[in-house]
């Protein structure tokens, strides 16, 4: 859950450094805002969206195939 959350961070990376001093802190979500809002490139964002959308998607399909592991059930001793 956590890799998930952290390719959604936006917030931190915009407020304190817009990016960071050579694009240390620039993520994949500040790039797609950087693209659609500063350069007005609606179509480059709109691709990154969606390739940000695969990513968490390919994660969160494994996350479910790997937690059926995880998970047992009793069925109450029948």
């Amino acid at each position: 859950m956590t890799v998930i959350a952290s390719f959604q961070v936006f917030d931190q990376a915009y407020v304190m450094t817009q990016g960071g001093p050579g694009k240390a802190s620039y993520t994949l979500v500040l790039h797609i805002f950087d693209e659609a809002f500063t350069r007005n490139s609606f179509g480059t964002s709109t691709a990154s969206a969606m390739i940000l959308f695969v990513i968490i998607l390919t994660f969160t399909l494994i996350q479910f195939t790997v937690s059926r592991k995880w998970v047992h059930y009793e069925d109450g001793g029948r």
